[in-house]
């Protein structure tokens, strides 16, 4: 697998670990998900 994709992985990974944090798994939804990857800068680097 790609570098850049098992760092896509990751980051999508430790977003959702975020959001399960605050809310139950049946109300999470893929734009919260993207939402949050989008606001995070760390994520965003791991890209790079």
């Amino acid at each position: 697998m790609d570098l850049r994709t098992k760092r896509t992985k990751h980051s999508i990974i430790n977003a959702f670990i975020q959001l399960r944090s605050q809310k139950p798994l049946e109300k999470i939804t893929i734009k919260e998900l993207s939402e949050i990857y989008d606001q995070y800068p760390e994520f965003q680097n791991q890209l790079e």
